[in-house]
């Protein structure tokens, strides 16, 4: 169950880096500042291209010029750091990712074939070194190597595919690595010189399908002999012995080297030549018309003239990056014929200043074009070979790719930052406006609802007010009803009745209280209010006392038993009443 959901996962994975490799890749490709870097003994060559214009920017050869010729990079790796270090800051490359050009002789190459297989199942076989030893005759310590290898083609028929391996001895490139990294670079990239110059090769062919062709180097340092193909690459290690590489250099200062003798040298030398396309006779798609032919020596043209000689039926050709010699027969191939890539002026001078101290440049042009490039994108100059043989390529491929999703991730960040701050900016007024109304919000509040508690307030009040005036608007209304009221009222009263208040009630009736000393007083006065004023009503009828008392008509000695403290009056049962009289139809 965790195999299938690993699988799952990692098909996933490599869906959504597809969809997104395009964006990826062009950030991390345009943010590699790369050089390329051969370092040899006694000399460093440096090259620095313009990828976007595919121009050669910066080229140079630099001698290190040693007096004590047993120094060497193992001896002596923290001087050979200084000296390179010194170079890159007067050439301002300090920083730089570095491609790192290998010789061919401390690599080996091996094209085997292996069963078509699913990607998840073959990234997990290769991280087991004795999974190649079962399909070719490979070094017993695998382990202790560091393998690249590359799918070349893949035949669905046959369900078979080509892979080209290339191994080294973990330690070998150590202090190479070390010297790189204190002299200021980041070495990346470690690529076996023949490819450097296998990728020009194919990159320089103008055809849409790519021709096969073959490829001969030879020198004091490097011998072999490589058949190319887009599907296949055969390489064939091709050593020189001592007294023949005499012969070779001597043979480049003589006008004629014609005869038996020179022609058992070439011979020789066709050995391995001869059997590698013997090889492929008859195969189509290694029908070789060309051998490109590259070599450090200064003077070629009698040794490949000689070679010309001895194979008729194929054409040789010299790699050089400049026509050094219009005259020379033979046929070279060169970068500026072809037009493949653009030189700075600066840079053309230092190519052809250094043709005569026998400093070729090919495999540094060719190596300055390739990148780190972990999401595979097109790049602006294709290399075929795609081999980086330092010993921690993964890990830098997967710390890239962490590196390039951060900078995307980063770059978003930033973007959406500087937008919400426009925004901000722009609308800053209109936050600064609205920020004081809603500080002055809860004062505003506040006074509104006190406003329209007064409001309420007097509201109420002018309510009441009205209605009070529109009661006394209807009392003044009745002023003189009331007041006729006032003058009938003491002829209505019999004489026994007492009115003690008349109070005038509203609009609608008037209230009558007093006392009456009998209930027929009382009818009558009912009877005259009914009869003059309107109509009358006894609301309430109550028993009470009513003290009477006698003066003036005291004699003296009721005088004097009243100064003795002795009362002179005297009281009498009668009723209490109220009558309210109905003014309305008055």
């Amino acid at each position: 169950m965790d195999e299938r959901v690993t699988k799952i996962i990692n098909k996933l994975t490599r869906v959504t880096s597809g969809l997104f490799a395009p964006i990826l890749g062009r950030i991390g490709f345009y943010k590699e500042k790369r050089i390329s870097i051969e370092l040899n003994k006694d000399s460093v060559t440096i090259c620095r291209v313009n990828s976007k214009k595919k121009k050669i920017i910066n080229i140079f050869y630099r001698s290190f010029d040693f007096t004590d010729l047993d120094i060497n990079p193992e001896k002596k790796p923290k001087l050979y750091s200084d000296k390179i270090a010194e170079i890159l800051a007067k050439e301002k490359l300090l920083g730089f990712e570095a491609n790192v050009i290998i010789p061919t002789s401390e690599v080996s190459i091996k094209n085997i074939s292996i069963p078509i297989m699913d990607q998840d199942v073959m990234d997990q076989q290769v991280k087991n070194p004795e999974f190649w030893k079962q399909f070719g005759d490979l070094p017993s310590d695998m382990e202790n190597m560091t393998i690249f290898h590359q799918i070349i083609n893949s035949n669905k028929v046959t369900n078979m595919q080509d892979i080209l391996l290339v191994f080294t001895n973990k330690k070998k490139f150590e202090n190479l690595n070390t010297i790189l990294k204190n002299a200021g670079l980041n070495p990346t990239l470690y690529e076996p010189k023949c490819f450097s110059i296998l990728n020009t090769i194919f990159a320089s062919q103008n055809d849409k399908e790519s021709k096969p062709f073959a490829f001969l180097e030879y020198g004091e340092k490097e011998n072999y002999f490589a058949l190319c193909s887009k599907s296949q690459i055969i390489f064939y290690e091709n050593p020189i012995k001592k007294e023949d590489l005499v012969l070779i250099k001597q043979m480049a200062k003589l006008s004629d080297i014609s005869g038996p003798f020179w022609g058992e040298v070439f011979d020789r030398y066709l050995q391995v030549v001869k059997a590698g396309l013997s090889e492929v006779e008859g195969i189509k798609e290694f029908k070789i018309q060309q051998i490109y032919v590259h070599t450090e020596f200064y003077e070629s043209k009698n040794f490949i003239n000689g070679l010309q000689e001895k194979l008729t039926n194929i054409k040789f050709q010299e790699l050089t990056v400049f026509d050094q010699d219009k005259k020379d027969t033979i046929k070279s191939k060169n970068l500026t014929g072809l037009k493949l890539f653009k030189f700075d002026k600066q840079a053309e001078e230092e190519i052809k200043s250094s043709y005569q101290k026998n400093v070729d440049f090919f495999a540094n042009i060719g190596a300055s074009f390739r990148f780190l490039n972990p999401y595979n994108i097109q790049e602006p100059v294709i290399s075929f070979f795609k081999v980086n043989i330092h010993h921690l390529y993964a890990t830098i491929i997967r710390n890239r790719k962490i590196k390039i999703n951060n900078y995307l991730l980063n770059s978003v960040t930033i973007v959406f930052l500087i937008l919400f701050s426009s925004i901000i900016a722009i609308n800053i007024p209109q936050f600064i406006k609205n920020s004081k109304i809603v500080n002055n919000y809860q004062k505003v509040m506040q006074a509104h609802e006190k406003i329209y508690s007064d409001i309420k307030n007097k509201n109420a009040k002018i309510s009441k007010i009205n209605s009070e005036k529109q009661l006394a608007k209807k009392v003044l209304g009745k002023r003189d009803e009331f007041a006729g009221l006032i003058i009938k009222t003491p002829s209505l009263v019999p004489s026994g009745i007492e009115i003690n208040r008349i109070e005038y009630k509203k609009e609608d009736y008037a209230l009558f209280e007093g006392n009456a000393l009998s209930n027929i007083d009382l009818n009558i006065f009912l009877e005259k209010l009914k009869k003059n004023i309107g109509k009358s009503e006894l609301t309430t009828m109550n028993e009470t006392e009513i003290v009477i008392s006698q003066e003036g008509t005291q004699s003296e000695e009721e005088e004097i038993e009243q100064e003795d403290g002795q009362s002179a009056s005297y009281s009498i049962k009668a009723k209490n009443f109220s009558i309210k009289i109905d003014l309305s139809d008055t």
